[in-house]
């Protein structure tokens, strides 16, 4: 069986708050990332959008001048790279998988405490029984957005119209696809989907700006 190679990065925007760090690396990304950053209001959107920026320029070093597009979902990807990529950003973190086939990930900050009517909203029964704390919660939300995300299909395919499960601790759907957690900050959860079996390699945090 051949597994897939996955690369994970990880960025605290608050490191872009200073205005002259900010301008100095808003210059360094591509010209579709400064428009995209350009075009937003608020200042902490900003800084997330041109925290993603940085991670890709760190993960397709050899990539980074290709522009980046979207499908008919609004799936991010980097026209004429190999490999494939997902971006995620909440709170002040932006988080980025690649890897060499399908590939989703997702970050959530863990604010809202009376989840059970979201979950009975948009989870199935199985995983409502899951569901004993809102980090448990969280867990099976950042897993099934991150699938939704290696399907490339967005919110487009229903949340209940597959199912997370809970086998030794750890989150699976099926065998199409491998699924893993990241405990990269406290107060949030990080998940990855890939198609196929997958490695993963080390989380590449950028500290240094």
């Amino acid at each position: 069986m051949t597994h897939k190679t996955v690369k994970t990065y990880l960025i605290d925007c608050d490191l872009l708050k200073d205005e002259a760090r900010f301008s100095r690396y808003l210059a360094t990304v591509s010209e579709a990332r400064r428009n995209k950053t350009n075009r937003l209001k608020m200042p902490a959107d900003k800084r997330l959008s041109l925290g993603a920026g940085i991670l890709l320029k760190a993960a397709l070093k050899d990539f980074a001048d290709l522009p980046e597009t979207t499908n008919e979902h609004g799936k991010p990807y980097i026209a004429g790279c190999p490999w494939q990529c997902s971006i995620s950003h909440s709170g002040h973190y932006a988080f980025l998988a690649v890897a060499e086939s399908a590939v989703g990930c997702d970050v959530q900050e863990m604010l809202t405490k009376d989840t059970h009517k979201i979950a009975g909203r948009f989870f199935t029964e199985s995983e409502n029984a899951l569901i004993d704390s809102a980090e448990m919660f969280y867990r099976l939300w950042c897993v099934k957005e991150s699938y939704l995300k290696m399907c490339g299909t967005g919110m487009a395919k229903p949340l209940d119209s597959f199912e997370v499960q809970m086998r030794d601790g750890a989150p699976y759907i099926d065998d199409t696809c491998t699924v893993r957690e990241f405990p990269l900050a406290d107060g949030y959860r990080f998940a990855v989907c890939v198609s196929g079996s997958a490695v993963f390699e080390e989380t590449e945090i950028i500290k240094e700006l």
